[in-house]
């Protein structure tokens, strides 16, 4: 017998994946989307970061997970918020401003700490000190969700009981945040020589 007659046509129509996972996959990807801030646009919105070395970004308006999070009455306005959705203004960011009124409840995206070292998640109902970047205040909080999507990098927290402290006394809490603030500022200037 010959060999060419065990020989399987060629066919040029590949197996194709169930339609419906790949819609599951889909939706999946989207929730996890919408839950974090993609890489570059977090950069551009860092404005906090704690001791332990997490970095925060404020949210928009437009955001979607702040819209949810409004709607269901988990967080409080932006300031220049307000209730009004019909409002044309399209940054929506307080980024800009020098002085930051975040609500008593507040939203803000998460990243992880860049390091080798294990660095613990803030717990639900753990007592957190920010340094704002921009204005060098504190900020204290208490954590009212973190949440993080298995090993994403990316995340988010809602915050209660924010009270800005005053101008940073003892910088030493935060010594790594002026080398991250420095980091930031370069990384934003080379992102702009990128494009």
């Amino acid at each position: 017998m010959s060999s060419s007659l065990f020989k399987q046509p060629a066919t040029t129509r590949r197996r194709r994946m169930p339609q419906s996972n790949m819609d599951a996959s889909a939706k999946n990807d989207a929730r996890r989307k919408q839950r974090r801030l993609m890489r570059p646009e977090f950069v551009r919105r860092i404005r906090f970061r704690d001791a332990v070395g997490y970095r925060y970004a404020l949210p928009t308006k437009t955001d979607d997970l702040y819209r949810q999070y409004r709607k269901k009455n988990i967080v409080d306005a932006l300031a220049g918020d307000g209730d009004d959705d019909d409002d044309d203004d399209d940054d929506g960011s307080a980024d800009d401003d020098t002085t930051l009124a975040l609500g008593k409840r507040a939203l803000l995206y998460a990243s992880k700490p860049i390091t080798r070292k294990l660095v613990p998640v803030p717990r639900v109902g753990t007592k957190l000190r920010l340094l704002d970047l921009h204005s060098k205040h504190v900020f204290e909080a208490r954590v009212d969700r973190f949440f993080f999507e298995r090993r994403e990098r990316g995340g988010h927290a809602v915050l209660r009981d924010v009270v800005d402290t005053g101008a940073v006394v003892d910088i030493a809490e935060f010594a790594s945040a002026a080398a991250a603030a420095a980091a930031v500022a370069t990384t934003t200037g080379d992102d702009k020589a990128d494009e």
